[in-house]
């Protein structure tokens, strides 16, 4: 879906790369992440999945947990160890920021229009 903006369309993929400041690597684990928005992964699980280097995908988690995007949890193994499973957050919510970074935009942008 492409949303129509004066000479440009601008796709939906876009807009939420924009709006959170995704790079392609964190585009595409979010992306892989939101279909599958019932199951958690580990780096490596993940990495697999979207067959991209475990290190990559480590620093791509990161950068979505830290933007709230993902969930980082601990799991205890058998042994006495642990490993850390990733999980995105509702897509509700995802939405519900969106629309606010939106909204924050349009608010910046009307104000730079303003004192114009």
């Amino acid at each position: 879906m492409a949303i129509s903006f004066a000479c440009k369309k601008i796709d939906i993929n876009d807009l939420i790369k924009c709006s959170f400041g995704f790079s392609k690597t964190e585009f595409k684990v979010f992306n892989f992440l939101l279909g599958k928005d019932k199951q958690a992964y580990t780096v490596v699980d993940l990495a697999d999945k979207v067959n991209l280097d475990r290190s990559s995908v480590q620093r791509a988690l990161k950068k979505l947990v830290d933007k709230k995007i993902v969930e980082r949890r601990a799991k205890n193994l058998g042994n006495g160890g642990f490993l850390y499973i990733y999980k995105i957050f509702h897509k509700e919510d995802i939405k519900d920021r969106l629309k606010l970074n939106i909204q924050n935009w349009y608010k910046t942008a009307d104000n730079y229009i303003t004192s114009w």
